[in-house]
């Protein structure tokens, strides 16, 4: 299976994250503009929501 190197905006990736990424849209946004991410691939994003969704909060 190929991957998708496509780029896709914050905003366009945070809208599609319930189907995508299986959370809600506002952790998706909220994950990616933690990291400062104004565009990135499929792959990119889901390790960034991914290391933000298991962070301790403290």
């Amino acid at each position: 299976m190929m991957e998708d190197q496509n780029m896709y905006s914050a905003k366009e990736l945070s809208a599609a994250a319930e189907k995508i990424f299986g959370t809600r849209q506002e952790c998706a946004a909220a994950a990616l503009k933690a990291a400062g991410m104004k565009a990135a691939t499929k792959e990119e994003a889901e390790k960034v929501i991914k290391i933000f969704l298991n962070k301790e909060v403290i």
